[in-house]
């Protein structure tokens, strides 16, 4: 380690009962303090908050433990469920499906010529209620498409559970759901909507404001039916991957599930279980359905990125928008029902527009506030009980204090990670060494990451700079046996004293360090490229599989494969970096000619293998 060292060792440290851990700066003593007295206070277990001044990201740190249990630090690159979050998410997706013309707020949602009206489970729905019929893509978003959560809908007691659910939100009693058309558990979110719509509305569409679960989860639905996607894949594929923003996925609801960094969450209560075992679990852990509850309040992110795509829509001429002038106007326009919520978005008159979430063990906040500001908050437990308002009200001015309370902004822009990740990475192993190459991404430079695959993984730290050895083993060990052995600008490294017949995983980490950054290294830790190999000496005859090679590289049309002394079973395939196979077939003879015409510009793998225990792998480009 170089100059960070001390600071990786001040945030194992912690102070005050919190450890902390971030880059940080004297200027931010008084942030960080307001920020331990309120987790002090209410006995927050984890936290992560960043703040924004002028389209930079200025400060970025955690608090306290994502894992009290196995005592893991909160780090800046953990994942939180951000719950209602999710509606404004969502509300950006529908925004810029409207701002392309695929589609209109005045649309209608259900029925005949509705955009659900072909939609699984919902085509099915008996519709009862003919105000049904006039809910709109608008009155979704504004929450005045006609339900009221606190009307019951539901039996008494609410079967098959033992108890009774008031109001009328089934997501929280799905297994009545399930119940009552038959289905096995957890029911899908089409489901749901059904159950909503068969219902009917408490008041005609438009003329109230209610917030509304369900009215978001069938707007999640409207994105699928418009694009003829998942909504988790549009909104990654046409937001989030373009910015850069590859930390935040739809959620899953245990803890074996989770994804990478996630947090643990840390609440109050249980509930029958949603698989329909009849056992009880904890709210926070198979209490609710979160892959179901995707567009109202399923996604998990870092406070990062949460960050990035907020001022990649806060209107300011910082750092450019997503969506248009005119688009954000719109979104952010009241309505008429209620004139403190807009589109997916509490507002105010003075320009500020946020949104709060809250389930069983996470709160959190993102607000485009006004005179260039914007910042986030995330915890990994909520309050639910006689405090809960005065523990919101003290979070909701937790980061207005902060940022007064800062004198001196330093010029770093913390949001300078990397947007493009490498990839293509493919490796060839020997006895105890394991050559591998890879195409890099837009980081000014870039780390590998070594362990053997029965070690578990651990992350580079922002801040910090390590040194690498070729070596495995000799490199700096971020913990658990992951290894430093490589770092530089490069695409290729042969890493070596490994143990033969051991499988490695190798992981490539692309980073900036700049004077933009402050001198420090920023690394981009979503969607790496990662590859598993077995360090294990090809025999004689692998050794000729082995020597095959193409040409030319890069092609236009035609790809050649020599493989000389090649087997009765030898066959080719094609695939896509994302490891989708496009064209297979058998090798004959030791050249075989393969018209690649059709495939699109871009990098693809060739394999080719003798039986199913023997092959070799080579990238090519098509131009």
């Amino acid at each position: 380690m170089r100059k960070n060292l001390f600071l990786a060792f001040l945030i194992l440290l912690g102070c005050c009962g919190y450890a902390q851990t971030g880059i940080s700066t004297p200027d931010f003593n008084a942030s960080d303090t307001y920020l331990k007295n309120f987790m002090t206070k209410w006995s927050v277990t984890g936290a992560s908050m960043t703040i924004s001044k002028d389209g930079k990201l200025k400060y970025l740190r955690s608090f306290g433990f994502s894992n009290v249990e196995d005592n893991i630090l909160t780090q800046p690159h953990t994942l939180f469920r951000i719950a209602s979050i999710s509606k404004s998410i969502t509300s950006i997706g529908i925004m810029k499906l409207m701002q392309e013309g695929k589609l209109s707020l005045s649309d209608k949602v259900f029925g005949p010529g509705g955009i659900l009206e072909n939609f699984p489970d919902i085509k099915d729905a008996n519709i009862t209620d003919e105000r049904i019929y006039d809910i709109t893509v608008q009155h979704l978003l504004e929450h005045t498409a006609g339900w009221d959560n606190a009307v019951n809908c539901f039996p008494s007691p609410t079967t098959p559970y033992p108890y009774t659910f008031y109001g009328c939100n089934p997501k929280d009693a799905s297994l009545h759901v399930a119940e009552l058309y038959g289905a096995s558990a957890p029911p899908p979110a089409s489901l749901l909507i059904r159950f909503m719509v068969e219902n009917g509305v408490n008041f005609t569409p438009g003329t109230r404001h209610v917030y509304s679960n369900q009215g978001y989860s069938t707007l999640g639905r409207v994105i699928e039916a418009v694009t003829n996607m998942k909504y988790e894949d549009y909104i990654k594929s046409a937001i989030l991957h373009p910015l850069g923003i590859f930390d935040t996925h739809v959620g899953k609801a245990l803890p074996e599930d989770f994804h990478e960094r996630e947090s643990l969450y840390y609440a109050v209560g249980n509930v029958k279980s949603i698989y329909g075992t009849g056992e009880d679990v904890p709210w926070q852990y198979g209490g609710q359905n979160i892959p179901e509850m995707d567009a109202l309040g399923g996604w998990t992110t870092t406070a990062r990125d949460l960050n990035r795509l907020l001022v990649a829509i806060d209107g300011y001429d910082t750092k450019p928008d997503i969506l248009t002038a005119e688009t954000l106007a719109l979104m952010t326009t009241p309505s008429t029902a209620y004139q403190y919520y807009a589109k997916g978005w509490a507002v105010r008159t003075d320009g500020r527009y946020w949104h709060n979430g809250q389930l069983p063990g996470t709160y959190s906040i993102w607000v485009r506030s006004i005179q260039g500001y914007t910042y986030t908050i995330i915890l990994n437990k909520d309050r639910n009980d006689a405090y809960s308002n005065q523990f919101r009200n003290e979070f909701d001015n937790l980061a207005g204090q902060c940022i007064q309370s800062v004198t001196n902004w330093p010029e770093w822009d913390l949001m300078d990670v990397p947007t493009v990740n490498a990839d293509a990475l493919v490796a060839n192993a020997n006895t105890t060494s394991i050559d591998l190459d890879w195409t890099n991404g837009n980081g000014q430079k870039r780390i590998v990451i070594a362990r053997e695959k029965s070690s578990k993984k651990a992350f580079p730290l922002d801040g910090v700079n390590y040194d690498a050895s070729s070596v495995f083993g000799n490199g700096n060990d971020l913990g658990n046996g992951n290894f430093i052995v490589y770092n530089g600008t490069g695409n290729s490294v042969s890493v070596t004293g490994l143990i033969e017949n051991t499988e490695y995983v190798f992981r490539v980490v692309e980073f900036n360090q700049s004077t933009n950054t402050g001198d420090n290294a920023l690394y981009q830790l979503g969607n790496n490229a990662e590859i598993e190999v077995v360090a294990s000496a090809l025999s004689m005859e692998d050794n000729a599989l082995a020597q095959f090679t193409i040409h030319p590289n890069p092609t236009k049309s035609l790809l050649y494969i020599n493989a000389p002394k090649i087997g009765n079973n030898t066959t080719y395939a094609i695939y896509t970096l994302e490891g989708r196979i496009l064209e297979s077939g058998p090798l004959s003879e030791e050249n075989t000619e393969i018209n690649v015409d059709k495939l699109s510009a871009g990098i693809y793998f060739i394999k080719v293998a003798e039986g199913n225990t023997k092959s070799k792998t080579r990238k090519f480009i098509v131009e």
